[in-house]
C-alpha cells in the first residue's frame, strides 16, 4: 500500500490524522504513517510552527528517508511564520481561497518534489469544528447559550474555512471567548472525531480538495 507521511503542528492535528483521516483513506488503499513533529537537533517539540525553515527540513528529510511515500502537511494559515515562501505577497490577497492556494503553490515550488502535497488549513484547525459547532454542547452542556451564539456566528459564513484570522475573530478565538475552558487537544479532537470526515468535507471545500488528492495517490 502507498504510505502517506504527514507533517503537522501539534497533538490535535496528530489525533485528527490518525483517528479521522486514517479511518477514511484505507478504503482507498492508503495508510498514513504517524505524523512527524518538527525537530530541534535531537529533541521534538509539540505545537506551534516556529519557522518555515524547520518545517522545510522535516518535509525534505522525510522525502529523502522514505522514497516510496508521499509527504503532505497540515499546518494553519493563521500564524504562518514570516519566513514562509511568498507570504508577504499572498497575505495581501483578499480571497482566502486564492491566498491559501497561492501559498501552497509557493510551498510546492520550494520543495520541488512530485511526491509532496502541501496542505495549509484555512485558517486553523478549529475552523473544521464549525462544520457543526453545536456538538460542543456534549462536552460543555452548561454553555448552551454561548454555543448557540457560536452556531449563529458560523452560519454567517458560507463555509467554516472563511471564518477569518483576526486576533480576536479566528475560529479558536471565537470559541475561547464563549467557552474559556475549551481544550483543543481533548474537546477539539473528540468533536472532530464525532463529526467525521465526510461532514467536514461537505462544508470545507479546500479541505475536501486535499482529501480527494490523497485518495488519488
Amino acid at each position: 500500500m502507498t504510505r502517506i507521511n504527514v507533517v503537522v503542528e501539534g497533538q490535535t492535528e496528530e489525533f485528527f490524522i490518525n483517528e479521522v483521516v486514517a479511518r477514511h483513506l484505507p478504503t482507498k488503499g492508503i495508510v498514513p504513517r504517524k505524523v512527524l513533529f518538527a525537530r530541534h537537533k535531537e529533541k521534538m517539540y509539540r505545537g506551534g510552527l516556529l519557522s518555515y525553515a524547520k518545517l522545510r527540513r522535516d518535509v525534505t528529510a522525510w522525502l529523502s528517508q522514505d522514497q516510496n511515500a508521499t509527504v503532505t502537511t497540515m499546518v494553519d494559515l493563521y500564524g504562518l511564520p514570516v519566513d514562509f515562501p511568498e507570504l508577504a505577497r499572498w497575505r495581501k490577497t483578499q480571497d482566502p481561497f486564492q491566498r491559501v492556494n497561492g501559498l501552497e503553490d509557493a510551498f510546492s515550488k520550494d520543495i520541488q518534489s512530485d511526491r509532496f502535497i502541501p496542505y495549509i488549513q484555512l485558517h486553523e484547525f478549529e475552523a473544521l469544528l464549525f462544520s457543526d459547532i453545536s456538538r460542543l454542547e456534549f462536552y460543555y452542556p452548561d454553555q448552551k447559550a454561548e454555543i448557540k451564539k457560536l452556531v449563529h456566528e458560523g452560519a454567517s459564513f458560507s463555509s467554516p474555512e472563511l471564518i477569518n484570522d483576526g486576533a480576536m475573530t479566528a475560529p479558536s478565538k471565537r470559541i475561547l471567548q464563549k467557552i474559556p475552558r475549551y481544550e483543543k487537544v481533548v474537546a477539539g479532537s473528540l468533536i472532530a472525531l464525532d463529526l467525521g470526515i465526510r461532514s467536514i468535507m461537505e462544508r470545507c471545500p479546500h479541505f475536501k480538495s486535499w482529501i480527494l488528492r490523497l485518495e488519488q495517490i
